[in-house]
């Protein structure tokens, strides 16, 4: 009997033991799990500062930095970044030798400088004199670009690279590019390409030996990049040739040639004359035009007379002393055809005319005055070499407007607009229509009533169009507004206007024609105005712990919003003292 119980004793210390290992292990699972799940710890990036041979400092700053006393290295790893001689180098992993002078930088590699941003994979520099090697990289400055794959840097602004691309085309990939042998460019100043190919679209276009092209964003002088043009079987190309005169104005000239036409000249002006004032001016044109020289459509001059072809197109805005503005625009060409051939040079193809106006203005804050003279040139002709005199123009239009003034002091108020213009023309005051019997008019005689046209040149008010005159066109108003009450404000007014014509045309002998008609008319209104207001309560607890939302009159109308349907609204709920 006391061995049985001995052994179940012993049973049981073997079973306490096992359960005891399990409870164990099952602790030391815990506790590397747990260790393996935490959080990471924060690590502050370190940070130090070496100086060169010359004394200047270089600081230093990545998430981990082992140093070597020995070999004289500092290894950095994970947001490096190293700010020396004015600019900020940026990588995943870096290098530096004390001794030397050298980093070498890797994986994600940023260099930037006020005026230069450099990115690439891997780069090996000196921060002693600011040279050395960056591999597939490209630099940037404004929107000039070049890359390489391997960059060598000569300098704090200067490069140079072998088989490298040049391009100041901000598009993605670049509509534009040269490539060459070699590059040697300085940031800032200009680029010496050589052995450079022009690209387009991709696609390889030109060669050129030698060229030389700016790396800054400012304005200077020399030629831009060529115009090429291409139109069905025509081919044009352009050199322009910048000319920065001053800090106020600039030019560009163009020369240009078209395979099937000949040589163009272009000019573009621009000034600034104060910093609200501008202008600019577009001029050009064909010493002889061969293609335009040939064509059999215009009718009325010969080849030689009509090859010569040129267009002005001038826009200014001028203020001057005292509120005045001077407005200018001004649009001529050659023939009717020149806006249509050339849209990219002048506006107005597709439009009825050409506008050219003059105009000087002075705006108050109550009154406005101006005088302008408009030209236009008639488009809607089949001859393009047609003159110019059926055009009807504007010479000159006076205006005088103002805004309600109060007369004397008093509740009445004025405001007027006076209006005066001058409908000019070189032709005839009216066009000499020739009728079909009994049917609409076929046309316009300009033959001033030759034998040998059927226009009598004489003016007939049953059949002619007038087309030159004078106009006068008075607009007063007179107004006494008042209120009724808090609740509705009234606007009477009196307008009258008065429109007095004046047409130079003789009326035949007979004819009850008035050549100097009038129109006028007197026009009463009444404008009534209320406003229909309502705050709804939302119950929010005020500061000083009231829930009523109550409002006071004064808040719920205003006496600026009382209107005549405040009396239909429920009184207020009374305040709940305190």
């Amino acid at each position: 009997m006391l061995a049985r119980t001995a052994r179940h004793f012993a049973s049981f210390l073997d079973h306490v033991s096992s359960c005891r290992n399990l409870v164990l292990a099952i602790f030391v699972l815990a506790t590397l799990l747990s260790g393996a799940l935490a959080p990471n710890p924060a690590f502050g990036a370190a940070t130090t500062k070496v100086l060169t041979k010359s004394g200047s400092p270089i600081l230093i700053s990545a998430t981990t930095m082992f140093g070597d006393s020995e070999k004289q290295t500092i290894e950095l790893v994970g947001d490096v970044q190293i700010t020396f001689e004015g600019q900020t180098l940026r990588c995943d992993r870096a290098l530096l030798n004390k001794e030397t002078g050298q980093l070498i930088a890797e994986g994600n590699l940023i260099l930037a400088s006020p005026t230069t941003y450099v990115e690439g994979t891997r780069a090996e520099l000196s921060y002693e004199d600011n040279t050395g090697l960056i591999f597939e990289g490209f630099v940037k400055s404004g929107q000039v670009l070049f890359e390489g794959k391997v960059l060598r840097k000569t300098g704090k602004d200067t490069y140079e690279a072998e088989r490298a691309t040049y391009t100041a085309c901000t598009t993605c990939p670049p509509a534009w590019s040269f490539s060459g042998s070699r590059i040697d460019a300085e940031m800032g100043a200009y680029a010496h390409i050589r052995s450079a190919w022009f690209y387009l679209g991709g696609i390889r276009f030109f060669w050129f030996p030698y060229l030389v092209v700016p790396l800054k964003s400012e304005r200077q002088t020399g030629f831009l990049f060529p115009l090429y043009e291409i139109d069905g079987d025509s081919f044009a190309i352009g050199l322009p040739f910048f000319w920065a005169i001053s800090r106020s104005q600039d030019a560009t000239l163009t020369t240009k040639h078209y395979s099937r036409r000949g040589w163009k000249a272009l000019l573009n002006y621009r000034y600034l004359l104060s910093e609200e004032s501008s202008g600019e001016l577009n001029a050009g044109g064909f010493i002889q035009d061969r293609h335009f020289s040939v064509d059999s459509q215009p009718p009325s001059q010969s080849g030689n007379e009509r090859s010569g072809r040129w267009f002005i197109q001038h826009d200014q805005l001028y203020n001057l002393p005292g509120g005045f503005i001077n407005r200018a625009k001004l649009a001529l060409v050659s023939d009717l055809r020149y806006p249509r051939d050339f849209p990219e040079e002048i506006l107005g193809a597709g439009e009825p005319a050409l506008e050219n106006r003059l105009s000087l203005t002075k705006n108050s804050e109550s009154l406005h005055s101006s005088i302008e003279a408009a030209y236009y040139v008639n488009l809607l002709k089949h001859d393009p070499l047609e003159n110019n005199s059926d055009s009807v123009h504007r010479f000159p239009e006076l205006r005088h407007s103002g805004t309600d003034r109060s007369i004397l002091g008093s509740r009445f108020f004025l405001k007027w607009d006076f209006n005066y213009i001058n409908f000019a023309r070189e032709d005839f005051s009216y066009d000499d229509v020739v009728a079909n019997t009994g049917g609409p008019p076929k046309e316009i005689d300009r033959s001033r009533g030759d034998i040998n046209h059927a226009g009598s040149g004489v003016f007939n008010p049953e059949t002619d169009v007038i087309r030159a005159g004078q106009r006068l066109d008075l607009r007063p108003e007179l107004s006494a507004p008042f209120r009724i009450g808090p609740y509705l404000d009234v606007l009477p007014s009196i307008q009258m206007r008065y429109t007095q014509y004046s047409f130079n045309v003789t009326t035949p002998a007979g004819n009850a024609f008035d050549p100097m008609p009038t129109r006028h008319y007197i026009r009463g209104r009444l404008a009534i105005r209320t406003q229909l207001s309502r705050v709804y309560d939302l119950g929010s607890e005020d500061e000083t712990g009231d829930e009523t939302g109550a409002i006071e009159e004064t808040d719920r109308f205003p006496a600026s919003e009382a209107g005549v349907f405040q009396a239909l609204q429920p009184p207020p709920p009374p305040k709940r003292p305190l």
